[in-house]
Order: C-alpha cells, then sequence, then structure tokens
C-alpha cells in the first residue's frame, strides 16, 4: 500500500469541501425562539410572575422565621402572631398573581389571535429567508448533497427511536411510566433506600427493580433528545429547501424583468 493510500486527510482539506461548508454553516443555524414570538401582555405576564413569586419567597421567608421564633425561642406577641398569618395570606396571594398573570395574557392574545399569527407567520418567514440567503452563493448539487446528508441523518435518529418506543408520544408515556412505579415502590425514599443498602440478598429484588426503572428512565431521556436531533435536522432541510426555491425563483424574476422592459 502506498504513501498516498494511507495518507488521512488533514482537517484544513476537509474544512474546504463544499458540502462540509453548508453543513458548518447550517449547524449554526437556529430557529426563532420562543421568548422572539412573546407578545406584549406576555411579556408582562412573565414580569409580574416572576415579581410575584420573588415576593411571594421574601414573605414566606419572613413568615418560616417568625414561625421558627414562635415555636422554639418564645411566643409571639398576638399583633406580631396575627402579621404572621397575615403575611401567609399574602404570600398564597402572590402565588396565585404568579400563576394567574400567564392565563390572563392568554386570554388577551385571543382577541387579537389572527394578528398575532400573522406577525409570528411574517417573522418567520423574514429570519429563515435570512438564513437561507446564505447558501444561496452554492450551487444546487453541494445543496443537494448537503440535503441528502441531513435527511439521511435525520431518518436514522428517528429509526432509534421507532426501534425501542414506535411513534408518536410513546417516550413520553414510558417516562411517565418510570415515575409512576418508582412513586408506586415509595418514591424517593425508596430509591435513596434500595441505593443505600446496594446490592445484596435481602435487597435484590428492589436492585433488580430500581435498574428496570432506571433503565426505562434513560432510554425515554435519549429518545426524547434524538427527537430533537432529528426536528433540528429537519429545520435544516427546510433551510436548504428555501434555498433551492430562491434559486430557481431568481431567474424567472429576471427574466419577466426583461420581458417587461422589452
Amino acid at each position: 500500500m502506498s504513501h498516498m493510500e494511507t495518507e488521512i486527510p488533514s482537517k484544513e482539506s476537509v474544512s474546504f469541501h463544499p458540502t462540509l461548508s453548508v453543513l458548518k454553516y447550517l449547524s449554526t443555524c437556529e430557529p426563532r425562539s420562543v421568548k422572539s414570538k412573546q407578545t406584549a401582555p406576555d411579556i408582562r405576564a412573565a414580569k409580574i410572575a416572576n415579581y410575584s413569586l420573588l415576593c411571594a419567597g421574601a414573605v414566606l421567608a419572613t413568615v418560616a422565621v417568625l414561625a421558627g421564633w414562635h415555636r422554639y425561642i418564645a411566643p409571639l406577641h398576638t399583633a406580631l402572631a396575627n402579621l404572621t398569618l397575615i403575611l401567609a395570606a399574602l404570600s398564597a396571594c402572590f402565588v396565585v398573581v404568579a400563576f394567574s398573570a400567564p392565563i390572563i395574557a392568554s386570554a388577551i392574545n385571543l382577541f387579537w389571535w389572527k394578528k398575532i399569527n400573522f406577525k409570528n407567520l411574517s417573522d418567520d418567514i423574514q429570519h429563515e429567508s435570512k438564513l437561507a440567503a446564505e447558501l444561496t452563493r452554492y450551487d444546487e448539487q453541494t445543496l443537494s448533497n448537503a440535503k441528502y446528508w441531513l435527511d439521511l441523518q435525520a431518518k436514522r435518529a428517528e429509526a432509534r427511536v421507532s426501534y425501542f418506543f414506535g411513534e408518536k408520544t410513546a417516550a413520553l408515556a414510558l417516562l411517565g411510566m418510570a415515575y409512576i412505579c418508582a412513586k408506586e415502590f415509595g418514591g424517593l425514599q425508596w430509591v435513596g433506600e434500595s441505593l443505600k443498602v446496594g446490592l445484596s440478598l435481602g435487597n435484590i429484588g428492589n436492585t433488580v427493580l430500581l435498574a428496570v426503572i432506571a433503565f426505562i428512565f434513560g432510554v425515554s431521556i435519549g429518545a426524547l433528545f434524538l427527537k430533537h436531533i432529528a426536528h433540528r435536522y429537519r429545520f435544516q432541510i427546510e433551510l436548504i429547501d428555501i434555498a433551492l426555491r430562491c434559486a430557481i425563483l431568481q431567474p424567472v424574476t429576471v427574466a419577466t424583468e426583461q420581458d417587461r422592459n422589452h
């Protein structure tokens, strides 16, 4: 075997491959975040909820200190005890406000749902078109090659999930089953005791059950992660489709403008 046949390509030479350059760029592309799709009521509701939870935590800490003082050090004066009860009720009110604010914001959004949906659609189009515009400098064959490899990786990720779980929400169902099993056998206390005792003749049953639950939980989390990876590949494929569509439409647009000039 000659030296040329055994030589491994350097990273520098591989990085200049057009298809890999496309894939490298696509790996940096992200869809619009959920936060960017929030409306003004959503943003205000999130602020109100955060401040309410912060105030609830501060008030609850004060109540805990006063309750501890009353129980372990000295009984509180009647006025101070009444104040503690008022603070406890106030803390509960802050929690209710924190949970109610997003619900109220969602109800407000229902009045302008058409406008909100159109704005999100418009922003998605502009964002993804901007990302796809960087791909138009590559030729169609390079983009098709990149699309092929992304589609292959997405199918492989989805196939791994389907092999263990089938389709749809089976992974979530098994994840919930793992939680229910652990809860039925005693919850976190049972898990802690089983781990503490370890593998022994008297604890072999609990150890096997815990291992099965841990296996189901781990595989479920892995399946959800693979779903996320496949979804990311699909988003990158969509960007390539947008770039290919722009490349097809651009000559048609130029030809139409020339016909109008004539």
